[in-house]
């Protein structure tokens, strides 16, 4: 069973970094940072990536996970801003300035589960 649990805390984590690592290639400034522990009585991975470009776009995700011999858990917390322009500076598609948030959290375990969800957005149009 516990290895059942890190196999999902290692591939709850896959996804996120697959989708934040291509943006980070064409970021103007970008922050990465990932943690992995496994030992005896679970596995824990934590992740953060920002970037910010000078067109005023920005991206920030936090994900971690665990499992142990008392449950496994995650959260994520995504948030972004953007210009609503697609780059390519002819101005033919421009829906306007945006702003996201969304949080997550699970947890289940011997005495439970218990699962949240926030988010919000704003657009200019």
């Amino acid at each position: 069973m516990r290895t059942l649990h890190r196999l999902v805390a290692a591939g709850a984590l896959a996804a996120p970094l697959l989708i934040a690592g291509a943006g980070l290639a064409s970021a103007d400034a970008a922050y990465g940072q990932q943690t992995a522990v496994a030992g005896p009585n679970g596995a824990w991975t934590h992740t953060v990536v920002a970037f910010a470009d000078d067109d005023g776009n920005t991206f920030f995700h936090e994900h971690a996970a665990a499992a142990g011999p008392d449950g496994a858990g995650s959260f994520s917390t995504t948030s972004w801003t953007s210009d609503g322009d697609n780059g390519d500076g002819d101005g033919d598609w421009h829906d306007g300035s945006s702003a996201g948030y969304h949080n997550e959290e699970a947890f289940a375990g011997d005495g439970g589960a218990f699962y949240q969800e926030t988010f919000s957005f704003a657009d200019s149009d």
